[in-house]
């Protein structure tokens, strides 16, 4: 009898169990699993004046004063070196780290300097600061955009156009543009800027083929708002000028073909030609007012408190086309990506980091819940053929 009785209460404890498992999984499947904000690594390193830039696994930024750190988001480790003089803007490109440096007032020209990472683990102090051309300086600069670089180039804004300084040979080259070329930004071959053509209202996205100079510059036609133009590969993110408040738009060039215009997400391309795109995602600012939500969670929804939000460009239908305003972290500063590192100035101008998309999220919306599921369960045994199943 006794034996009957354990047999029949272990039999009702595990039927217990299983219903409170199918329960767990049931629930746990249709709601959030994991969010880019919660997958938010913070470095622990402050960022000033709003600078960041980054290639690859390693990230340039001014930790202070005419000081500039370099961070490793795999190892987490990281270096501090000083710049020559005051200095603004550092740029990473594989193992150079380019500045604007010798800033002696705002009127005085500057020095563009270089300088070369040790190939060492952990990180060393970059050095020594190698002279690469003038600058415009601190006023001109502040404006039009301060020096860029990528593969074999370093491009800054001059009266009337843009300059290029080589890596390879050390000379410098000169374009003359229809107006001062506002806020370039490069691939190491293309160069991406805005110029007010004669009489137009707006200024217009064009770019110059360094490897075909007899093209001269080529004006897409596509008005821009002044500031903040970012080219990665072959296309061009930029602030569109079709609509208040600002909306994102963005370029082709080898497709010669543009989103859509007024019909981007709202939001800002933060700061000076850094790398707001990658492939098809595009990262950029937007107000908590023009999400609905309030993304740092001190109880309002500001028009001047940011988030950070990213716009998947020429996707399939089934991925979202911007990251989730739930899953969006607060920004304070300047955002940049390298293929799936997003990288920004976040809550305590503290140098953060998310990786996107998210193992799970199918949609690529900065969620894992049931609609992923439910996606990869409509292609279940079905052979991948396309961009559908």
């Amino acid at each position: 009898m006794k034996e009957q009785i354990r047999r029949i209460l272990s039999r009702r404890w595990k039927t217990a169990a299983l219903v409170a498992i199918v329960l767990f999984l049931s629930f746990g499947l249709y709601t959030p699993v994991k969010t880019v904000r919660g997958l938010l690594v913070d470095s622990g390193l402050t960022v000033v004046n709003n600078i960041i830039s980054v290639d690859g696994n390693l990230v340039a930024f001014e930790s202070a004063s005419s000081t500039v750190t370099v961070y490793d988001v795999v190892s987490g480790s990281s270096t501090s070196f000083s710049t020559p003089g005051s200095a603004y803007q550092p740029i990473i490109d594989g193992d150079k780290v380019v500045i604007d440096g010798n800033i002696t007032g705002l009127l005085t020209p500057s020095t563009i300097y270089y300088c070369e990472l040790p190939h060492t683990t952990p990180l060393q102090p970059c050095g020594p600061w190698e002279v690469a051309a003038k600058g415009q300086g601190l006023s001109f600069e502040a404006f039009w955009g301060f020096p860029v670089a990528r593969g074999d180039l370093i491009v800054w804004p001059v009266s009337g156009g843009f300059s290029f300084w080589r890596f390879s040979t050390g000379t410098t080259t000169s374009i003359t543009a229809a107006s001062t070329a506002g806020w370039p930004s490069t691939n190491g071959e293309l160069i991406a800027f805005e110029a007010k053509p004669a009489s137009s209202p707006s200024y217009d996205i064009m770019y110059y083929d360094t490897s075909n100079p007899g093209q001269g510059i080529v004006n897409t036609g596509l008005p821009a708002r002044q500031y903040a133009t970012s080219l990665s590969q072959y296309t061009i993110a930029f602030n569109d000028n079709t609509t208040t408040p600002n909306r994102i738009r963005y370029y082709d060039i080898l497709r010669n073909q543009a989103s859509t215009a007024s019909t981007g997400p709202l939001g800002n391309l933060t700061y000076y030609g850094f790398s707001g795109i990658w492939g098809e995602r595009i990262v950029f600012s937007a107000s908590e007012k023009s999400l609905g939500f309030d993304c740092n969670g001190d109880g309002t929804q500001s028009s001047s408190e940011q988030c950070l939000q990213y716009w998947n460009i020429r996707a399939p239908g089934y991925i979202a086309t911007t990251l989730a305003a739930s899953a969006a972290p607060p920004i304070t500063g300047s955002t940049a990506i390298f293929d799936k590192t997003i990288i920004f100035q976040g809550t305590a101008n503290h140098l953060q980091f998310v990786t996107v998309p998210m193992k799970g999220d199918v949609d690529q919306n900065g969620i894992v819940d049931g609609n992923d599921q439910s996606i990869v369960n409509g292609c279940l045994g079905q052979l991948l053929k396309g961009t559908v199943c």
